[in-house]
Formats: structure tokens, C-alpha cells, sequence
């Protein structure tokens, strides 16, 4: 998956909500500086960090995976100026299922770790 597409499309996004960065990274606790590193294509956002932006955005994960996906595929072009953006469609699809299958794991574990603490009804 073209991960270093992550951050323009996060750009695009905001840009479409009409917000700063700042607004944004205010309402999502990070430095501006650091969602310019991520919008840049310079930093990848870890999960916890690409979840918060996604929901002030209000777009929903799966949504902006997929519309990542038909941007680059219809269009064709780079989203960082002097990348070629060279992709296969059913691998970024694989890769997208891959990690929301890992996702859906992952809310698994921690639901169980909740419902297994001390004091917490079954």
C-alpha cells in the first residue's frame, strides 16, 4: 500500500473540511508541526494518531482507504509533486482488507482485556 500517499490524502481532506492545520491539530492533541510532517508524506501517523484525525474529519476509515484508493486509480498522478505513483489496485484492496481484519483483532483483544479486569461486569 502506498503509505507515503497517507498524508496528502489527510491534506486533501482537511482541506475539504475547510480547516488549518492548526484547528486540526489542536482538536486532534498533536503539534501542527507534526500533522505537517504527516501531511508532507515525511511521517507516517501511528494508528492511535491517524484514528483521531479521521474522526474530527469525520470520515470514517474504511472510506478514506477506499477513496485513497479511487483517487490514485482514476486520476493516475502523484500526490507528492516528482513521485510517480505507480499502483496495482487489488494489492492496495488486499492490503486495505489485511489491515482492517487486523484492526477488527485488535478491538477484540482489548474488549476482552476490559470485560477480564477486576470489578468489570460480565
Amino acid at each position: 500500500m502506498p503509505f507515503g500517499q497517507i498524508g496528502p490524502a489527510l491534506a486533501m481532506w482537511r482541506g475539504s473540511r475547510g480547516l488549518t492545520q492548526i484547528q486540526l491539530a489542536t482538536a486532534c492533541g498533536i503539534g501542527r508541526a507534526q500533522l505537517s510532517r504527516y501531511e508532507a508524506g515525511k511521517e507516517m501517523p501511528k494508528l492511535p494518531s491517524l484514528e483521531k484525525i479521521l474522526v474530527e474529519l469525520d470520515v470514517a476509515p474504511e472510506h478514506f482507504f477506499r477513496s485513497l484508493v479511487q483517487l490514485i486509480e482514476i486520476e493516475n498522478t502523484p500526490l507528492l509533486p516528482g513521485r510517480p505513483v505507480r499502483l496495482e489496485a487489488r494489492k492496495i484492496a488486499a492490503a486495505f482488507d489485511q489491515v482492517l481484519a487486523g484492526l477488527g483483532e485488535l478491538r477484540q483483544v482489548i474488549e476482552r482485556c476490559v470485560e477480564q479486569r477486576p470489578g468489570s461486569e460480565t
